[in-house]
């Protein structure tokens, strides 16, 4: 459906973050339920970009990722995310297929 995460410019720049393709396309673009940045609570990652320009969105959408990364065995805490796809936000569910993916 449309354009590869990569071609498109917000989403070459998401992936410039450091967050793996598989999270972006699994977890992120379906509006998972997350840990919120500075201690609000849980909510709707959407609501929390929501009214924030690109830069902005950009930065908070990699920093609410890291934040709520599973981290892989052997992984740092708090280190970069896991390229190898097995890390997902917390509390989102993965569908079946890769939407916008050819």
């Amino acid at each position: 459906c449309g354009v590869p995460l990569g071609q498109d410019p917000f989403g070459a720049a998401l992936l410039g973050t450091g967050l793996p393709l598989e999270l972006i396309v699994r977890s992120l673009a379906l509006d998972p339920h997350v840990t919120l940045l500075g201690g609000g609570g849980e909510g709707s990652l959407f609501d929390a970009l929501e009214d924030t320009d690109a830069r902005e969105c950009l930065v908070k959408c990699a920093e609410i990722a890291k934040l709520n990364l599973v981290q892989e065995p052997g992984q740092e805490p708090g280190g970069p995310p896991s390229r190898g796809g097995k890390a997902k936000a917390a509390g989102s569910r993965a569908p079946s297929s890769t939407p916008g993916e050819a």
